[in-house]
């Protein structure tokens, strides 16, 4: 049997085909030619070893639940080989007397005390300029409210200090970051003190409640 079929040029051709319509190639030892895998584009390459060629144009992830099984893994991945080595490297697990962790920044390692616990520093801030107090012994209504203006007296913002209300009566604090915005009013009571301690301040506002007193120093 035979069907037609036209070559590359548009020449008829008469192909072979058996009983079941599939195509007979040749005998055995006949020289039938080759044949292309191709996308249109590219076409695949068959090396000297008669081995068709392949490449891997992106890393291919591999998931999958390996615990508590130890998984190896071995080959030339995506790119390069990745090398993977440590000691110990489950630490849920550790042995007290013979497995450590250590704690660095790659310069420094953290300590640990007699007591097992992890050894800190608290380094005193230092800030640099000169400090400044406010006083008034005799705070009344009618100066109420008084503006304290620290950044103009300090050449900047204060960073740590403390208001401590020395008279008998109450007195509402208020503190701005930028001389014109304020936040909440914060009553401080006879004989209490508020820290300053980390607080950005550019202005105090003191205003009456009761005849009172306070000393302020800001640093």
């Amino acid at each position: 049997m035979s069907v037609i079929a036209r070559d590359s040029n548009g020449v008829a051709r008469w192909l072979r085909v058996d009983a079941n319509g599939k195509l007979i190639l040749g005998d055995a030892a006949a020289l039938i030619g080759h044949v292309k895998i191709t996308d249109g584009t590219e076409t695949a390459n068959v090396n000297a070893s008669n081995q068709l060629e392949v490449s891997v144009e992106n890393a291919v992830a591999v998931t999958g639940d390996f615990y508590p099984v130890t998984q190896p893994v071995s080959g030339t991945f995506w790119q390069v080989t990745q090398p993977v080595s440590a000691t110990n490297l489950d630490i849920r697990n550790l042995a007290p007397a013979t497995d450590t962790v250590k704690i660095g920044d790659g310069t420094e390692t953290a300590s640990i005390n007699t007591s097992n616990q992890l050894e800190t520093a608290n380094t005193p801030q230092a800030y640099s300029g000169r400090t400044f107090k406010y006083e008034d012994t005799s705070f009344v209504t009618g100066e109420s409210p008084i503006t304290l203006d620290v950044n103009a007296d300090l050449g900047r913002n204060s960073r740590d200090g403390y208001i401590i209300c020395d008279g008998g009566g109450n007195l509402l604090i208020e503190f701005s970051d930028n001389g014109t915005n304020y936040g909440s009013q914060h009553t401080l009571k006879s004989g209490e003190v508020i820290s300053l301690t980390g607080l950005d301040i550019d202005k105090i506002k003191i205003t009456w409640v009761t005849d009172s007193a306070y000393r302020i120093l800001v640093i």
